[in-house]
């Protein structure tokens, strides 16, 4: 850009040899090249924005890998305080559209993962494709593996009672060094709530794992953070049934191809409910992806 301005200023001052000739040719140089630099900065801007996040009917979601989403997830337990790192499907994305406290909380998360081939195909509809699936059991899986060598502390609240324990169990003869602080069931009556939030602030872990499903595990995260005082705090839903080994996770191939959800359906016939839940969420985001066109066109 500068130098076809340049070479066009040389020939117009070629042509008018007149000093304010030159005055305005350098004048309008510069306006235009702040214009353009401003015009790119800009769409820069815009890149950074739609790579980062992914509006789902509303709800912003994170356009990360695993990589990034536990480099994420360390950098918290590194700057301290408390954070909430969600993993919504595309039914949890449904409940927030009906239930605002939970919506609230996906707005307020620190993290937002891409969980469940509907979010992928959404993303796919809406034009800014998400590279993977993240979903809460293959982020916990990593920071298994790194925080054993990091140190890190981990405490697991969920599931029904015994599981956790077992989960615990079968975790420390993968990871022999990993050190797990505290485990409790996740049917907690209402006068536990003290005792158990004691006993996590207590052992002090810097990532706090809870299993009571969607969206009752990230209610009460929310409730408890400011006195939880946990640096990472990931609602997992029924992962500690899969770190028990009380329910199988699908091949390894079914999980890159993106069908694990048709081996959780044959082994948990009862989530057909969910599948059939997917359809209905792609049509609204084609008809949402659609009003919001026209609506840009009516402007």
């Amino acid at each position: 850009f500068i130098g076809v301005y340049l070479a066009l200023s040389s020939f117009i001052l070629y042509i008018y040899p007149n000093g304010w000739v030159g005055i305005l040719l350098f004048s309008v140089g510069g306006m235009l090249l702040y214009g353009k630099s401003w015009v790119i900065e800009k769409e820069e801007e815009k890149d950074t924005y739609i790579e980062k996040k992914l509006n789902v009917l509303g709800v912003p979601v994170d356009r990360v890998t695993l990589s990034e989403a536990v480099r994420r997830i360390e950098s918290f337990i590194l700057i301290g305080g408390s954070h909430i790192v969600v993993t919504p499907d595309s039914l949890a994305i449904l409940i927030a559209r009906r239930d605002k406290g939970y919506k609230k909380i996906l707005l307020n998360a620190d993290l937002v993962t891409p969980d469940g081939i509907g979010l992928l195909l959404a993303s796919k509809i809406i034009g800014t494709p998400i590279k993977e699936r993240v979903t809460g059991i293959d982020i916990i899986n990593r920071l298994f593996e790194v925080g054993s060598k990091k140190g890190y502390r981990f405490y697991f609240l969920g599931a029904e009672k015994g599981i956790t324990e077992k989960a615990k169990e079968r975790i420390l003869k993968k990871f022999p060094d990993i050190n797990i602080v505290g485990t409790h069931h996740g049917y907690i009556q209402e006068r536990e709530n003290e005792r158990v939030v004691n006993d996590i602030t207590r052992k002090r872990p810097d990532i706090l794992l809870v299993g009571m499903g969607v969206p009752k595990q990230e209610k009460w995260i929310y409730k408890h953070l400011d006195t939880l005082q946990v640096p990472v705090c990931i609602g997992v839903g029924g992962s500690f049934d899969v770190l028990s080994g009380k329910l199988p996770r699908a091949p390894k191939w079914m999980q890159k191809g993106g069908i694990e959800w048709v081996y959780r359906v044959l082994k948990e016939p009862k989530r057909i409910k969910r599948v059939i839940k997917i359809p209905y969420f792609l049509l609204l985001i084609f008809l949402n992806g659609i009003t919001i066109r026209f609506s840009k066109k009516g402007r």
